[in-house]
């Protein structure tokens, strides 16, 4: 279906579109310029109108609606200068816009800005919204806002008080919480996802009010898509085949009956098919046909190379039948697509379905409108909504087709044309908005030959990336196909693309029609693949390489760092790109490009609470807010500005909870307290600050208030650079609330402090950071995609599925009781799963697409049981096996130490604040200053000597010294845990002392010894009764004596005075308890993996004085 115009050219195709009469879908491939083209299209059409506000141009961003109306005025100001380009396609611009100023002149325009009717779809809701205020049941004076969890969260909780109503809604209520075994957080959590989509599923419900004539329905629709489904395999299907594949199935079922009565096959281990074996298109073959697939796939999908008796196939008897069916599997190697058509048919569903989905669905018709209801109570009481409630009243606000509203009248008269980008992007909710927006155009175009209304859609479904918003780029083929509206599409298709060179377009035409299907499926998100053709020329040999590393990902993060090193060598005026998936898959190389001087630009790449500074602010202002919480107090004892040490605020923790901060710091001034001097003096340091504080307390602006207790703190002195800006953040918010009159909350600073990211900005940065949906709409010289081998993670079970198809009509499916193969919910969960496939092949497209001259993939992979690993059918596994050369890093290969570049150091204030006349010297103590730098490296130096310690572990041969390739490792572990410049010599330093004292002891080299049974180091074990998860150090079974060894290393020391055998029965005594729990999880661990062992023995090692010592019970 896209290339309907394949016999025209693109310049012809641009030239078509520009028919003002005409409405066209135009399929716009990267770089192909769409943007342009569709500022031609807007300046024709003011051309045709009595108003410019006729023209309404939607987009889906900000930044799109920007860019469009920026270019559309620079047109018009460079026509208003009789300014003519010189090349083709900006002369017809030029020209376009001359028209449309001579139109303008004649009919009294002022061309502005704000009279380029160009918006958001977000921007149009809510202007509907305001237009027709009192449908959007608040009035139309709330306030949108993108905090919606702790909103979604009250309305979860509001719909709980219904659960003892005797009704039938809380009836419903109660039989959903049965479902999930009254795990009422877990179902909050299922109904909060819910509410998001709410404009989607409101619309589908109301099965509980006719049950019988909705469950008729449903049967039929289920019938309808299995016989669909079942025509189609064997329209496609060489027929023939079909039906010699069916007789030897037919064969084989019978020796495997005959296998099963004689005991050569156990029963248990295989299934029957309740008929003999009829492979039809009637809906009732569907189980012939499921065992039909299942024996000639495997579980992973595939064709099977292998046949055994199991499958009917006894070894040596059944020979000459195994190969000809081996033979017939062959085909399925020829034909991936009817491999896609058996997978699918496997997991269509029963026509009688489960019970308990039928009856989830009841519950939930009659709970979800319900839990809808609170939501909009709670929206009134806090005169805020969400984006999707604005969504939906811009619907209400149009009316019904039978029923418009005066608003939707009034509309008709003011819009003549409409232009759609990024159509691809389109929501079942948005389409059905477009929908009305274009209602009653098809009789006004019948009416009114020379005053035609139009439509102009523009996108690329290989663009299509964004179904968590729950985009559906099937609505973008169907618009293509059977218009919008009743309005006919006329469909065209650009190739040529400006943007990438010619090596560039050629590797992803060839490497995604691989992977993508050649023909379009949009039920399961299937698009066929857009090929491009180049303008540029070829500048080098591999424009696109991929790059796979061996477990550690610092390899990669190295690898990466080099090339970008060495491009901006090469050239000053380059821009590059790094993408991940996700933003933490940008944090390796992002550290390292900072911490080697090389200026980057990012947004939203880290979470605030991963941000040191940050987090000790938050924690300093909760005591603020509350001196009583004790949690806050704590976190700031630990914190690098104070640094207490776990022994003394062991022994401080029962005065926390019952005494005032004076009468604690008046104890430690009388040297009453059992703590070392150092936390005396550390613990003092806090207290002062804190009651300093307190007595200001309502007497200073809030912001100063926070800042200045900050600073005695020391807090602006510890901060790493790039940490200022998240700083800065921090106290915009703060004063943002202090205007709201909102006074101290902390609700909202813990909300940004988990929720929001933080942002590097640099005026003269060239490399810039950003996942790759970020990306999209972008374009770079050089594109780096890192991270790739990194597995998604799997999406909770929602509580309803559903499917709405215009032709088929509705599936809806509860999740049932328990886990049922066949069950519609399962199906309509392969189609969602499926979708989520064909988006991320189109999610590395646009990546590799920002592209001009060169694109580098990188990823790190698990060698645990080969390297390279094996192909599978895994995403990145399947994307590799496309690519006419991988290149696989060796495993021995020596790693290169990354060169250090000094660091800029840049200081600047917080905020500039008034003197208030404070009381006391806001400088810092000599002493207080050494204790803090005293305390900075101690966290980070135990996580690199846990780090050191396990790589080492991992050495078939242990070293006599500590290498330098270790070395390398470590100082990347320091800089990953922002350690100053100025510490990390000091720290590299020590960690290289105490891991060679630990390589000449006899007890350390035992410890890491690679020829133990069953080693780990730093082995995650998951305690599902507890819900959390335990780190073990290191552990293995002695090969002599059998006895199952659990150690966990200590970085302390025993302070001065203190006697080695002292400190060592201190610690086995604070650790014992631990070490007993490490010893129940090791048991219960070798019990479940079949390992024997004699005993389990716990022990404790401290690397820093070479004493081993066993813990008894």
């Amino acid at each position: 279906m896209l290339f309907r115009s394949r016999m025209m050219s693109d310049s012809q195709i641009r030239a078509e579109v520009l028919d003002t009469t005409r409405s066209f879908c135009v399929v716009a491939p990267a770089g192909s310029g769409k943007t342009s083209l569709l500022t031609q299209r807007i300046l024709a059409l003011l051309t045709t109108v009595a108003r410019p506000e006729e023209v309404l141009a939607i987009t889906f961003t900000k930044k799109a609606a920007s860019e469009m109306r920026a270019r559309v005025i620079e047109a018009l100001e460079t026509a208003a200068r009789e300014e003519e380009p010189t090349s083709e396609h900006q002369v017809i611009t030029y020209r376009l816009a001359r028209a449309a100023l001579t139109h303008a002149r004649r009919l009294n325009w002022n061309l502005t800005a704000d009279s380029v009717n160009v918006r958001t779809i977000d921007g149009l809701s809510a202007y509907l919204n305001r237009a027709m205020p009192i449908l959007s049941g608040l009035g139309g004076g709330a306030t949108v806002t993108d905090d919606v969890v702790p909103i979604y969260q009250q309305a979860t909780t509001d719909l709980y008080q219904l659960i003892g109503e005797p009704s039938d809604r809380g009836e419903a209520l109660r039989q959903l919480l049965l479902t999930m075994d009254n795990n009422w957080q877990r179902c909050s959590e299922l109904l909060i996802e819910l509410l998001s989509r709410r404009a989607d599923w409101l619309n589908e419900l109301g099965q509980h009010r006719n049950p019988e004539a909705a469950s008729e329905q449903l049967s039929a629709t289920v019938r309808a898509v299995i016989t669909e489904r079942l025509i189609d395999a064997r329209s496609q299907m060489d027929i023939g085949w079909l039906s010699e594949l069916e007789s030897q199935a037919q064969a084989a079922l019978q020796r495997l009956r005959e296998y099963v009565r004689t005991e050569l096959v156990d029963g248990e281990k295989v299934q029957f098919p309740s008929q003999s074996l009829c492979i039809t298109s009637e809906s009732s073959s569907l189980e012939s046909w499921q065992w039909l697939a299942r024996w000639v796939l495997t579980s992973e999908k595939t064709p099977r190379k292998r046949l055994d008796k199991n499958g009917g196939f006894q070894a040596k008897v059944d020979q000459t039948a195994k190969q000809e069916v081996l033979a017939l599997l062959g085909k399925l190697e020829e034909h991936p697509q009817w491999v896609g058509m058996l997978t699918e048919i496997t997991a269509l569903p029963r026509i009688d379905s489960d019970e308990s989905e039928w009856q989830g669905v009841l519950h939930l018709s009659r709970v979800l409108p319900t839990l809808a209801a609170q939501l909009l109570t709670v929206f009134k009481a806090r005169g805020v909504v969400d984006h999707t409630h604005i969504a939906m009243a811009a619907e209400l606000a149009l009316g019904e087709e039978e029923n418009p509203t005066d608003l939707s009248l009034r509309l008709d008269y003011q819009l003549s044309h409409i232009l759609v980008d990024e159509f691809q992007d389109t929501s079942q909710g948005q389409f059905r908005l477009i929908e009305k927006l274009c209602r009653g155009w098809l009789e006004h175009n019948s009416a009114n030959l020379e005053l035609q209304r139009t439509l102009f859609v523009v996108g690329d479904a290989m663009q299509s990336i964004y179904g968590f918003r729950y985009a559906d780029v099937g609505l973008f083929l169907s618009a293509m196909d059977k218009g919008i509206a009743g309005i006919s599409l006329v469909p065209r298709s650009l190739s040529r693309n400006f943007r990438s060179h010619a090596g560039l377009i050629e590797w992803v035409n060839d490497h995604f029609s691989a992977l993508v299907p050649a023909h379009g499926d949009p039920r399961l998100g299937v698009v066929p693949m857009t090929r491009a053709e180049a303008t540029q020329v070829c500048l080098t040999d591999e424009s696109v390489q991929i790059h796979n590393f061996p477990d550690d990902a610092a390899l990669e993060a190295e690898y990466v760092f080099q090339q970008i090193a060495s491009l901006l060598t090469a050239t000053t005026t380059a821009k590059i790109a790094v993408l991940s998936r996700t933003r933490s898959g940008l944090e390796p190389i992002s550290l390292l490009l900072k911490q080697n001087g090389v200026d980057i630009v990012g947004a939203d790449l880290t979470s605030f609470s991963r941000r040191a500074s940050v987090t000790d602010l938050v924690s300093l202002t909760r005591w603020l807010a509350n001196p009583g919480d004790t949690v806050a107090l704590v976190a700031l004892l630990r914190s690098p500005m104070v640094g207490v040490s776990l022994r003394d605020l062991g022994m401080l923790m029962p005065l926390l909870k019952a005494y005032s901060m004076t009468y604690i710091y008046n104890l430690i001034d009388q040297c009453e307290l059992a703590i070392s001097q150092d936390g005396r003096e550390r613990v003092s340091f806090l207290l002062s600050a804190l009651i300093w504080a307190d007595r200001k307390r309502d007497r200073l602006n809030l912001v100063s208030w926070v800042e200045e207790t900050w600073k005695r703190l020391g807090g602006d002195r510890l901060i790493a650079g790039d940490e200022w800006t998240d700083v800065t953040a921090f106290f915009h918010l703060l004063r943002d609330q202090e205007i709201a009159g909102n006074g101290l909350v902390i609700e909202p600073l813990t909300t940004w402090l988990e929720k929001r990211h933080a942002t590097i900005e640099s005026a003269d940065a060239r490399v810039e950071l950003m996942t790759l949906h970020k990306s999209k709409g972008l374009e770079f010289d050089h594109v780096f995609i890192v991270g790739a081998g990194k597995v998604g993670r799997s999406s909770q079970k929602p509580l309803l599925r559903w499917n709405r198809d215009h032709e088929r009509g509705l599936l809806i499916a509860a999740r049932p009781d328990t886990e049922t193969n066949g069950s519609l919910y399962n199906y309509l969960g392969f189609v969602n799963k499926s979708k989520e496939e064909q988006e991320l092949i189109r999610l590395y497209y646009v990546g590799i697409t920002r592209a001009k001259t060169s694109c580098t993939l990188t990823a790190t992979l698990s060698s645990e049981n080969s390297w390279p690993p094996k192909a599978s059918q895994g995403f990145w596994s399947r994307f590799c096996g496309a690519a006419s050369r991988v290149h696989y890093h060796p495993k021995d290969q020596e790693e290169t130490t990354v060169p250090q570049r000094p660091l800029a150091k840049a200081y600047r204030r917080v905020a500039k604040v008034p003197d208030h006349g404070l009381s006391g010297d806001v400088t810092e103590s000599v002493g207080a200053a050494k204790l803090r730098l005293s305390n900075l490296s101690q966290r980070r130096y135990g996580i690199a000597l846990h780090r050191g310690l396990e790589l080492l572990s991992h050495c078939d041969n242990l070293p006599a010294e500590c290498p330098q390739e270790l070395m390398a490792r470590l100082r990347f572990q320091l800089l990953e845990l922002s350690a100053h410049t100025m510490s990390i010599e000091d720290e590299l330093g020590r960690l290289e002392v105490d891991i060679n004292r630990v390589l000449a002891d006899s007890n350390g080299r035992w410890l890491l010894s690679s020829k133990h049974i069953d080693a780990h180091a730093e082995l995650a074990l998951y305690l599902p009764a507890e819900r959390r998860q335990l780190i073990i150090d290191r552990t293995f079974v002695d090969p002599i004596t059998r006895c199952r060894w659990v150690v966990d290393y200590k970085s302390s020391q025993p302070e001065e005075g203190t006697s080695i055998d002292q400190f060592v029965c201190e610690e086995a005594s604070k650790y014992r308890e631990q070490l007993e729990h490490y010893r129940s999880a090791m048991i219960d661990f070798d019990g479940h993996q079949d390992i024997t062992t004699s005993h389990t023995k716990i022990a404790l090692y401290f690397p820093s004085i070479n004493v081993f010592h066993e813990v008894l019970g």
